[in-house]
């Protein structure tokens, strides 16, 4: 039976149990097994079929029912088997509550890589965090670069944890074999950008945003390390939440393929090649489906709570740097073209940038290959408030910032500072005018072109005297002679 035929049948036998109609989905269920018998999918409608029909299955029954029976196949029906399912005999339901519980009650924790890789629901504990995190990262330029921000916070805890027969369902949210939902993996989003709600200790679910529970299922035989979720689409948050869990991946000591999401943006396979992960170490997943794995290593959150990033959080992207450019460009970011919180005025600002000798530079245009290498080292950086501001990770020095921000959405000058304080970087902010419809995000905003430019001749004087004071230090030369004891050698110079 052609592909397209089996698809059908397993799109037809979720639909008739959605539907109510558990009678008609056990025929499409034992017709899916008939000619497909290692598709997942079949295994899980017909015992999803059975069960709401009130009837019994017998796993033992069911494997030897199928003429030479392989590993595959072995593999696909006790994955099925071993997942609970709805009275309504789905193996993902939108119309149930799905409790959300405390990763203590449900994992036990372990002290060894060998354990987490070979042990059912377990956890491993990297650092428990709690470190206190101090700084002001804020340039004040005589007045032109913004108010102090401090930054004061606790870093958050690493671990992995390790879940048997996991499901992947939707955007990137992991169940456990019972259908539970584990607090601390949850992603640091609100509910409702993954189409639930919380309601007391459990999640409920928007039947419409998941097919009324006819997501279309995939079998994945090997485990995997999970790294997508709700917001992998954006190109910010896989610098701060995404990519950032190689290095958890790593201290684990694992070396099991790596989950991403079918189609990502077009510069994450670069930066993970960039970070040492190439095609061959990724799967990838539907995101519109359910993904069944026997077992799914979950990390924590690198920034669970927005103002609370895990230690280290940036550390990954040294290894990332491409070669310093003796040039030191001055960069502008440009969001042009963007349709989210546009600047309106942009196109005059970029005049100004111009003006001053910035290379205007839109990532969204160029390679991220050309993006790394433009703040390899650049002399200093500047633009709105965006995803473009976080290629800062891949600068060698600190380059000095000047970000430009909108006025109405106030949160933004804590993310700012927040990660720029994790990167050692310092930045000078301009607050924009604000729109006439503050309480919409996607607002287009304006800034004032005169405080963007006394603002930048003072960033620019900044920059200049520290090149100078930094050419200084490069040029001088040591008073120290070859002939004098090696004790006696000032503190820094080689032996």
């Amino acid at each position: 039976m052609r592909s397209s035929k089996l698809d059908d049948l397993e799109r037809r036998a979720l639909a008739c149990l959605a539907d109510g109609d558990p009678e008609t989905a056990e025929v499409c269920a034992r017709l899916l097994i008939e000619h497909a018998p290692g598709r997942v999918s079949g295994w899980a409608a017909f015992k999803g079929a059975r069960k709401a029909q009130g009837r019994s299955f017998d796993l033992e029954a069911m494997k030897s029912s199928v003429p030479e029976n392989g590993g595959a196949t072995a593999s696909a029906i006790e994955r099925a088997m071993a997942r609970r399912l709805s009275q309504r005999g789905l193996i993902f339901d939108p119309e149930s509550r799905a409790l959300l519980r405390p990763m203590s009650k449900v994992l036990r924790e372990v002290t060894t890589g060998e354990a987490l890789r070979t042990e059912p629901n377990v956890v491993r504990i990297l650092d428990r965090g709690g470190d206190l995190v101090a700084s002001d990262p804020v340039m004040e330029l005589g007045g032109a670069g913004g108010k102090s921000v401090r930054v004061s916070y606790r870093t958050a805890p690493k671990f992995v944890a390790s879940i048997q027969n996991a499901a992947v369902i939707g955007k990137g949210l992991v169940t456990t074999a019972d259908g539970e939902f584990i607090r601390e993996l949850q992603p640091p989003v609100t509910p409702q950008k993954f189409g639930m709600r919380q309601v007391g200790s459990a999640l409920t679910f928007d039947p419409a945003f998941f097919l009324n529970g006819k997501l279309p299922l995939t079998q994945f035989d090997t485990p995997a390390f999970l790294m997508t979720g709700p917001t992998d689409n954006s190109f910010g948050d896989w610098i701060v939440n995404f990519a950032p869990r190689l290095a958890l991946y790593e201290a684990a000591g694992l070396d099991c393929p790596i989950l991403i999401r079918g189609k990502p943006p077009a510069q994450i396979l670069p930066l993970l090649e960039a970070l040492g992960v190439g095609l061959d170490r990724l799967v990838f997943r539907t995101v519109g489906g359910v993904s069944l794995f026997p077992k799914l290593f979950v990390p924590s959150w690198p920034t669970p709570d927005k103002n609370a990033p895990m230690a280290g959080l940036f550390d990954i992207y040294r290894r990332a740097a491409a070669p310093a450019d003796p040039a030191r460009p001055m960069v502008y970011l440009t969001r042009q073209g963007v349709a989210r919180r546009p600047l309106l005025n942009e196109p005059e600002v970029c005049e100004l940038f111009a003006s001053r000798g910035f290379h205007i530079i839109n990532p969204g245009m160029i390679s991220f290959e050309e993006v790394r290498r433009l703040l390899a080292s650049p002399a200093c950086v500047a633009g709105p408030f965006g995803s473009a501001l976080h290629n800062l990770v891949f600068s060698r020095n600190h380059p000095p910032s000047l970000v430009l921000l909108p006025a109405h959405l106030p949160f933004h000058l804590v993310e700012t500072a927040l990660w720029q304080a994790d990167l050692g970087n310092q930045f000078a902010y301009v607050l924009g005018e604000p729109p006439p419809e503050p309480h919409d995000p996607s607002t287009g905003w304006t800034v004032s072109l005169a405080k963007v430019e006394r603002a930048l001749d003072r960033m620019l004087e900044f920059v200049s005297r520290g090149e100078a004071a930094e050419h200084q230090s490069r040029t001088a030369s040591p008073h120290w002679s070859a002939d004098e004891p090696a004790d006696d050698r000032p503190t820094g110079f080689p032996a």
